[in-house]
């Protein structure tokens, strides 16, 4: 699970990092309403603050939930991201990165 305080509202940068990283995000905000979320892995929201007086959500997150979804590492199938994002990277391609300077 990823925490992220921050004041800003940004949406599709927090449902990026849930997918990127394939785990639930947890942010809170104080810019407007439904700054304040609960993403899962997918990217998707689970709830929000919809009033910022009231400033309070709450969920039932289940961590032991599997979510697959199609990676090359696993051939013809489905993985669970989180336990595939390691075996996706292409480390013989990072030299490029390496000596771009």
């Amino acid at each position: 699970m990823i925490f992220i305080p921050t004041i800003g509202y940004e949406l599709l940068q927090t449902k990026a990092r849930a997918r990127d990283n394939g785990l639930h995000v947890v942010v809170s905000g104080c810019n407007g309403p439904a700054s304040s979320r609960i993403i899962d892995p997918m990217g998707d929201i689970i709830g929000n603050v919809a009033d910022e007086a009231a400033g309070v959500f709450t969920a039932d997150i289940r961590l032991d939930e599997r979510r697959y979804t199609y990676c090359l590492s696993v051939g013809d199938g489905n993985g669970e991201s989180r336990s595939l994002f390691k075996k996706e990277r292409r480390t013989d391609e990072y030299h490029a990165l390496l000596n771009s300077n």
